[in-house]
């Protein structure tokens, strides 16, 4: 699903509840470094049930900055993962985030990888 950055969390809590998807792909753009971010997802997370929601892939185009990335990852770090159960929900076992410019797009920028082992979360970069 290709999306504006604005939409992410909406888009995930959408995935959420759908009773049958297990794997999300999002193609983000807009990611802008001016953002102001509100980790606190409680409201979001206490209502909203559990769905099956195991894998978050997320190809972002940065326009711009490199300095855009660190956003991304504040974002899955404070809000996808949660410091409990976050957007992703409580199903979720990895999480993706592939960087590409619209200049590169054939050549990826970074990949980064969040998998749930033995209930952590561990973070590869690539």
């Amino acid at each position: 699903m290709d999306i504006h950055y604005y939409s992410r969390n909406f888009v995930l809590l959408l995935a959420r509840n759908l009773p049958n998807v297990t794997w999300l792909r999002l193609g983000i753009s807009g990611a802008h470094v001016s953002l102001n971010y509100n980790y606190d997802t409680s409201p979001y997370t206490a209502e909203t049930p559990g769905g099956p929601l195991a894998s978050l892939h997320v190809n972002v185009t940065l326009y711009g900055e490199k300095r855009g990335m660190e956003l991304y990852k504040n974002w899955v770090i404070h809000t996808v993962l949660g410091p409990t159960v976050g957007l992703g929900g409580p199903y979720l076992q990895e999480v993706e985030v592939e960087f590409c410019t619209p200049d590169t797009s054939a050549a990826r920028l970074a990949l980064w990888c969040w998998k749930q082992v033995d209930k952590e979360w561990v973070f590869n970069q690539y």
